[in-house]
């Protein structure tokens, strides 16, 4: 087996959990601005949208600074964890914003490993 194709595996396993993992929202979608969460949901969504347009992207081969790309999420991703780690969300409803952060690194890491293979 390759290093592309493992990477394209782990690509696509990373791909399948993180459309699988919840997006906790809630407080941003209903709009309500003065719920403790409302400044990361509104930073995860937006996020989402970003790392979903790459990686459909990259999926259907289209040309793309992914190194770039990548590390600009990764920059996001990391902001938006501050924020959460930092912020007034109460630590015992952390745990799906957490899980959700993790699971963007993965495939974004994954979305990296990947491109990265195919350079060579």
């Amino acid at each position: 087996m390759s290093d592309t194709d493992e990477a394209q595996r782990e690509f696509i396993r990373a791909w399948y959990s993180w459309r699988h993992t919840p997006l906790p929202v809630d407080s941003y979608r209903a709009n309500r601005s003065g719920d403790p969460g409302y400044t990361v949901e509104f930073a995860l969504d937006h996020l989402r949208s970003y790392v979903y347009a790459l990686g459909s992207a990259f999926m259907e081969d289209r040309p793309r600074d992914y190194p770039a790309l990548v590390a600009d999420q990764l920059e996001q991703l990391h902001n938006a964890e501050a924020d959460l780690e930092n912020g007034p969300i109460p630590e015992e409803h952390r745990a799906p914003y957490r899980e959700y952060v993790a699971a963007t690194r993965i495939l974004l890491h994954r979305l990296l490993a990947r491109a990265t293979a195919e350079q060579r």
